[in-house]
C-alpha cells in the first residue's frame, strides 16, 4: 500500500500548467454536519465534480485572480497550516488545460488549514496561504465558515458583506 505523500503549496504551484481554473464550495448544508461522516473530495476518481459542489468563479490563467492565487500558495512556510482535527473539505479548486480535461484538483478545508489534492497526496502551506485562501473565496463569494476569522494578525481583510 503506497504511502502518503506532501509537497509544499509553493511546489504544486510552479509544477502547475494550467490555463484556468474554477473554485467551488461544497459539502455545506445540515447533511454534511456530522463529524461521523467520511472525508469526501470534490471529484471522485472518475472526475465527476461532487453533487453538492457550486461553481463561484472561473478565471484565466492570466487574471488578476489568478495572480490572488499565486500569492496565495506561493509563500515561504514560516508556521504551518494544520490542526489536529480531521479536514471537511468545502471549499476546492479545479484547474484545466486549454482543452478543457482536469489537471488537477485542489481541496481546501479553511477550518483546519488542510489541502490535499487526492486521497494520497497533502500539500503543506503556511497559515498566510490558508487566509489568503479565504480572502480569495470571499472575494468570489464562497460562504466560508467564520468569515471574520484569520489566523495572520493585520492581514486586510476586505471582503464583501
Amino acid at each position: 500500500m503506497p504511502e502518503n505523500t506532501a509537497i509544499t503549496s509553493t511546489a504544486y504551484f510552479h509544477q502547475l500548467q494550467f490555463a484556468y481554473f474554477d473554485t467551488y464550495s461544497f459539502c455545506r448544508g445540515e447533511q454534511y454536519q456530522s463529524e461521523s461522516l467520511p472525508v469526501e473530495f470534490l471529484t471522485d476518481a472518475n472526475k465527476s465534480i461532487h453533487p453538492s459542489a457550486v461553481l463561484y468563479q472561473t478565471a484565466r490563467q492570466d487574471s488578476s485572480f489568478a495572480d490572488a492565487l499565486k500569492q496565495a500558495l506561493v509563500q515561504d512556510i514560516h508556521m504551518e497550516g494544520g490542526w489536529m482535527c480531521g479536514p471537511v473539505y468545502r471549499d476546492g479548486i479545479i484547474f484545466y488545460n486549454e482543452q478543457g480535461e482536469i489537471i488537477s484538483v485542489l481541496n481546501v478545508c479553511l477550518s483546519c488549514c488542510h489541502m490535499q489534492l487526492d486521497d494520497k497526496t497533502y500539500l503543506s502551506a503556511d497559515f498566510l496561504t490558508y487566509d489568503l485562501l479565504k480572502k480569495l473565496f470571499l472575494e468570489a463569494g464562497h460562504p466560508v465558515e467564520e468569515p471574520e476569522h484569520f489566523y495572520v494578525p493585520g492581514l486586510k481583510k476586505h471582503y464583501p458583506q
